[in-house]
């Protein structure tokens, strides 16, 4: 009997060894899923975090170029009783302005003659317009921004070179290179012009 006994506690120590080994696995393997189910909530949080961001900044993005599309005024010389609208039509306008990119509308005023409002379809065609776009030679454009001007180029047009953003040797040749074919172009504008008022309407 005594013998017996134990060999059931024997059996029962044994037992419970292996429920306890049994018992140290499962905590650990809880231990391990949980690890992972963490760093998987961590992942998805941070992933989370960055579409939110992405989302955010797109959002400026969208607002800052339009608040809607970029407008830019337009100013000239022009008298009341000028006919010719200072040598500026809505084609002679945007033969001007389209060289720099998509042109969505052009307004002239029958209130205030020598000025106009042009909408680009991008800034980047708005910016390249006020930065190079100087008119007729005998009557100059002055071009400001109307709505949509990007923050850093505000930062540009105070500031200038003086900031020592010194243009490079190709940047200045790509540069007279243009003012060359903007002036060439607007000479072949004015011989148009002369041709056609040579000509008179037709009959």
């Amino acid at each position: 009997m005594a013998v017996t006994k134990e060999l059931l506690q024997m059996d029962l120590y044994a037992l419970l060894g292996i429920e306890e080994k049994a018992a140290d696995k499962e905590i650990e393997r809880l231990r391990e899923e949980g690890s992972r189910q963490l760093e998987e909530q961590q992942r998805l949080i941070r992933e989370q975090i960055r579409q939110e961001r992405d989302q955010r900044l797109r959002g400026k993005a969208e607002n800052t170029e339009g608040q809607g599309t970029p407008k830019l005024k337009l100013k000239w010389k022009c008298k009341k009783e000028d006919e010719s609208k200072g040598g500026y039509s809505k084609d002679v306008l945007l033969r001007l302005l389209q060289k720099y990119g998509e042109v969505l509308n052009l307004v002239l005023s029958s209130k205030k003659p020598g000025t106009a409002v042009v909408e680009f379809a991008t800034v980047k065609a708005a910016e390249l317009a006020v930065q190079n776009e100087v008119g007729l030679v005998d009557n100059p454009l002055k071009i400001s921004w109307l709505e949509g001007q990007p923050q850093d180029a505000v930062g540009r047009s105070h500031s200038g070179l003086s900031k020592g953003s010194v243009l490079s040797e190709r940047d200045y040749e790509s540069l007279v290179m243009m003012r060359m074919r903007q002036a060439a172009e607007r000479q072949q504008l004015i011989a148009r012009m002369q041709q056609e008022d040579q000509e008179g309407p037709p009959t």
